[in-house]
């Protein structure tokens, strides 16, 4: 894992694109008293994939194309469910040789997945 450093993104569902929360944060809205109410945040695992990409809770994960991953956050630490068969959970530490191939909210990969 990485520094203990949180790192967060946002979807902004009105405006239907994802924010790093370095760049959210230079936003008037952050300054005028942003409270989060308008964007869905997802904490950044402190893993990456295995080409290196960071992983964040709400992203599509895949090891072979055939069955994918959906990273969320439950009670004591961060799983991975299969989009499929919701009810069979994985600790995320199993997703390390899986890629981020997209998330809940963009691309082709997730158009019929919702949040869980």
């Amino acid at each position: 894992m990485e520094s203990s450093r949180f790192k967060f993104r946002a979807w902004i569902p009105s405006e239907k694109s994802m924010i790093q929360w370095d760049d959210l944060r230079d936003t008037q809205a952050f300054n005028d008293g942003f409270d989060g109410n308008d964007c869905d945040l997802m904490q950044f695992t402190g893993l990456r994939d295995r080409n290196g990409k960071e992983i964040y809770e709400g992203d599509i994960l895949s090891r072979n194309r055939f069955v994918d991953w959906v990273v969320v956050w439950e009670k004591y630490g961060f799983h991975i469910y299969n989009k499929f068969t919701p009810e069979q959970k994985f600790p995320l530490l199993e997703a390390i040789e899986r890629e981020v191939i997209g998330n809940i909210y963009e691309g082709e990969p997730c158009q019929d997945t919702s949040k869980p």
